[in-house]
């Protein structure tokens, strides 16, 4: 039985030896002429930025010559392309390819990197009539990205490029400038607003490189006044990096001017001075309001400093009426039906106090229409300054049978 394997297994060889004879593919083995290699790039790809030349070092074993073709696949008006064609020849066995997007990614259409979808280079080799080939997977980025991630006491911060802005503000731009191979020179800053048909020439700020990596930058802008761009309007930043090969890329951030939030809400109560708590104990601590502290004054504090209130609730046991009245040089505005307390601005506010006829008091409140909205100029903080307006409404009057013993509860937005 033994014997009969022996005599199995060298028919068996036999049959091998001949069909690798007959066929050289048998097995799917190929006897390469020659062994590609590149050094650095060990997967057979590379990704570099858009300002980078590439160089990609390459070994092919017994080549005289190494043929380069270039293969980009890009689309056209829907319309999916294909370039084969020789790049450039060089000289083996070890050589390095130094060449440029500009060489690399030509095309008869002349279409932008975004209708680019695949970018191969084959190094061909062919030796006594044996030819081989590896294909090189290249990518491109742009060196410029936006935003950073800083670890700060042991916590991951995100440091983002900044989408909107209030005018007359400064904002903070965050970026990396990383390439490849080639050194960055610069990084120039420039701003336009939309609308602008021009760009500085000038940039605002230029950053000097060093090496192939500028990690976290932060760039300080001031966003144009009111003066120089309409609400819902945008500001562009643009980032240019330049290498020292005189190549360049941008980036562009989009920054939109919002108006500015009146965030602070909340609500209060106030009651006359004469609103008795009990038999001879009158409320000393809910007469007044001060917008710029955003609190309740008692009546020793009003009566200490008579300024320090905005706002003060009176009754008038003679006119039976409930009345707001304004202190320490601040004044109201009754808003119109439009007016939107919600969605309040400081711009909305200031403009339509501006169009209003300022008032020092409100008579007789409970005659105001339910929920009527007032604006407030703050009388201690300068008309420089944000925090000036504030926006106030009437949400609940409770008239008591003594007009002594009513409550006004109020609902307020500001800075």
């Amino acid at each position: 039985m033994k014997n009969t394997y022996i005599i199995v297994l060298i028919a068996l060889a036999g049959w091998i030896t001949t069909a690798c004879e007959e066929n050289p593919d048998f097995f799917d083995v190929e006897k390469a002429p020659s062994i590609i290699t590149f050094e650095g790039f060990p997967a057979f790809s590379g990704t570099f930025a858009t300002t980078d030349d590439i160089v990609i070092p390459v070994t092919a074993t017994n080549a005289g010559e190494i043929v380069v073709e270039r293969i980009i696949n890009y689309t056209v008006g829907g319309e999916p392309k294909t370039i084969e064609e020789v790049l450039t020849t060089l000289t083996g066995p070890t050589a390095t390819l130094n060449t440029t997007w500009e060489a690399i990614l030509a095309t008869p259409e002349e279409v932008g990197l975004g209708a680019i979808s695949n970018v191969q280079l084959d190094f061909n080799v062919t030796i006594e009539g044996q030819a081989t080939y590896k294909t090189f997977d290249l990518g491109f980025s742009n060196p410029i990205s936006l935003g950073f991630t800083r670890k700060i006491d042991g916590k991951d911060v995100e440091f983002a490029a900044p989408t909107t802005s209030f005018r007359d503000s400064t904002f903070t731009v965050y970026f990396n400038v990383n390439t490849k191979q080639t050194a960055i020179e610069k990084v120039e800053i420039f701003t336009v607003t939309s609308g602008s048909t021009t760009l500085d020439t000038i940039p605002v700020q230029t950053i000097m490189g060093d090496g192939t990596d500028l990690d976290e930058q932060a760039v300080t802008l001031t966003f144009p006044g009111e003066a120089a761009i309409a609400s819902d309007s945008s500001f562009f930043v643009i980032i240019a990096a330049t290498t020292t090969n005189g190549n360049f890329d941008t980036r562009v951030i989009e920054v939109e001017a919002i108006e500015i939030p009146l965030s602070e809400e909340g609500e209060f109560t106030l009651r006359p001075a004469t609103y008795e708590l009990k038999a001879n104990v009158t409320d000393t601590l809910n007469q007044a309001f001060d917008f710029s502290q955003l609190k309740k004054l008692s009546t020793a504090t009003i009566t200490t400093f008579p300024d320090s209130a905005d706002l003060v609730l009176t009754a008038d046991t003679v006119a039976n009426q409930l009345s707001l009245e304004a202190r320490g040089a601040t004044d109201f505005v009754v808003a119109g039906s439009t007016f939107s307390f919600g969605g309040a601005t400081y711009e909305a506010t200031r403009d339509a106090f501006a169009a209003g006829t300022p008032i020092t008091g409100l008579s007789n409140i409970t005659s105001l229409p339910d929920g009527q909205v007032v604006i407030v100029r703050i009388g201690d903080i300068s008309d420089t300054y944000s925090e000036r307006y504030a926006v106030m409404r009437i949400a609940d009057i409770e008239r008591g049978f003594d007009i002594n013993q009513s409550e006004v509860t109020i609902e307020y937005r500001a800075r």
